[in-house]
């Protein structure tokens, strides 16, 4: 038996539910011993598996939270990382060059922030687009938070 709760439309088709469902004893033991918890699901009529078809007639024959459509932070904080290349590239693709970004980065006063700011930009791992050095950065160069969201696209 999966039970569920928390039944919210997924977008304004009414095409997905998502919600939260608890899974049965035996397959919470079997999926790496978890034990009484929530997990996210969204069901659909179109889904594969036969439980997620279930779960979307049963959620949708009782309430279901409106659809609240993603607030910007949300949609950022969902954004797929950019390698620093793709990143760099993106600035280039806008005309923001990235030896311009390290002089904007050695204009900081703060040696400390200076420095930490200028690790940040030389030695990443990946870019996140709630990174606020990302926002720092498009702000120096007049980009606005939904310029930068576009260019995070189109670079992703």
């Amino acid at each position: 038996m999966i039970d569920f709760r928390n039944p919210q439309w997924g977008d304004e088709a009414r095409s997905f539910i998502n919600m939260e469902i608890r899974l049965d004893r035996e397959v919470r033991e079997y999926w790496a011993g978890m034990h009484d918890c929530w997990v996210p699901f969204s069901a659909s009529m179109l889904d594969n598996e036969d439980y997620g078809r279930w779960l979307f007639e049963q959620a949708s024959a009782g309430p279901v939270a409106e659809f609240t459509p993603p607030s910007a932070e949300q949609t950022r904080a969902s954004m797929r990382p950019l390698t620093p290349r793709e990143f760099r590239d993106a600035l280039i693709d806008n005309d923001i060059m990235p030896d311009q970004v390290t002089a904007a980065i050695g204009q900081i006063a703060d040696p400390k922030t200076r420095a930490k700011a200028l690790n940040a930009w030389e030695y990443p791992t990946q870019f996140t687009r709630t990174d606020p050095l990302v926002d720092q950065i498009g702000t120096i160069f007049g980009l606005t938070p939904e310029a930068i969201d576009k260019l995070w696209t189109e670079a992703s």
